[in-house]
């Protein structure tokens, strides 16, 4: 697979960034097989000061072109969560997007961070960096100590607690701002945690975003909704579905 990882990254890092790289896209191709909806190509990954994105339409023939936030050196976890988010995007369709694909795009990225963890241990790309591998879940307990720390104390216990049912209704209770705002990340990582917590049929999410309504031809990014079919989608996904969404699965 290509992956180029271009000029706004130091020369000094490329290869080993891109060897990690590749073990992400390895982790997620085992994760959510296929060819993405957009066909196969291959990466370029730019650093990008502002949010981690797919641009879609691609402005490379022939490759997906994917923004990352990185601090400086070789924080493998960082990119592990943040290629792992984006990798969903153009697993499930980059050209379209609601608070649910975030969610979803969101619990991949954290999955990303314990399959990392185990592939390292088993297998690093060099037998030294055996010694990374205890840094992803490190990143997973970080990142969720921070986006759990801004919901209310109550919805934090009951994470901890695997209280499923609180944080089902606190879901239901903020459809409305996840409609408004897809990329509140708080609230995406609420529900990509309780997604987790089930069995995610990860085969299934090839393309799901394609199945969103209305019709791909939309221009608009941000849909209000998905098409209040929730059948057609994995139960794991239709059950998050009928959380967030008014109507949708009752």
């Amino acid at each position: 697979m290509e992956i180029d990882f271009d000029g706004s990254f130091p020369a000094d890092e490329k290869t080993d960034l891109k060897r990690a790289a590749r073990d992400v896209v390895r982790v997620v191709k085992d994760l959510i097989p296929g060819l993405p909806p957009m066909g196969d190509r291959g990466f370029r990954i730019y650093r990008d000061s502002a949010s981690p994105r797919v641009l879609w339409p691609s402005p490379a023939q022939n490759q997906y072109v994917i923004g990352l936030n990185l601090g400086s050196g070789r924080r493998y976890f960082q990119l592990a969560y943040q290629l792992g988010h984006e990798l969903g995007h153009v697993m499930m369709d980059p050209s379209r997007t609601n608070g649910a694909i975030e969610t979803l795009a969101t619990a991949l990225s954290l999955q990303v961070l314990l399959n990392m963890r185990e592939r390292w241990i088993a297998t690093p790309p060099h037998p030294h960096w055996r010694e990374n591998a205890s840094s992803f879940k490190d990143y997973y307990e970080e990142t969720d100590k921070t986006m759990l720390s801004s919901l209310s104390r109550d919805i934090q216990t009951a994470v901890h607690h695997g209280r499923w049912d609180m944080v089902s209704a606190e879901l239901r209770r903020c459809r409305g701002q996840l409609n408004q705002q897809p990329c509140d990340r708080p609230l995406n990582h609420l529900g990509a945690r309780y997604l987790l917590s089930q069995k995610m049929p990860w085969k299934q999410l090839n393309g799901i975003a394609s199945k969103a309504g209305p019709l791909s031809t939309d221009p608009s990014m941000f849909l209000k909704m998905f098409n209040s079919e929730w059948t057609r989608f994995p139960i794991g996904c239709y059950r998050f579905g009928a959380l967030i969404y008014d109507g949708a699965g009752q």
